[in-house]
């Protein structure tokens, strides 16, 4: 299961949480106090080398951080969606536009 490392007040991680609500993914969350140091933490620099949130942690054990990183890698990754038609670039039907929205 996929593990998102967050701080609820943050806007970057907010969202990154509702694009995994709405692709219906679960996760397992873990909260990350940064202002009391969580985020420099040595076992949380292993994650995130800037200790920043959000991260997340792949089933396989690879991470990746940055929500609009993780925003573009997302929609891509879930294992139960049907089959979508495919533009010239190789992008969804839409997936750009979408994509670009959770951006700002």
């Amino acid at each position: 299961m996929l593990t998102l490392y967050d701080y609820l007040p943050s806007r970057n991680a907010w969202k990154v949480r509702q694009l995994l609500h709405h692709l219906q993914r679960p996760f397992r969350q873990v909260l990350v106090s940064i202002f009391e140091g969580e985020g420099r933490s040595p076992a949380f620099l292993r994650i995130n080398p800037s200790g920043r949130v959000p991260a997340i942690e792949l089933e396989d054990g690879r991470t990746l951080a940055e929500s609009n990183a993780i925003l573009a890698y997302s929609p891509t990754a879930r294992p139960t969606s049907p089959p979508r038609p495919t533009t010239a670039h190789g992008c969804t039907s839409g997936c750009r536009s979408s994509r670009s929205r959770w951006n700002r």
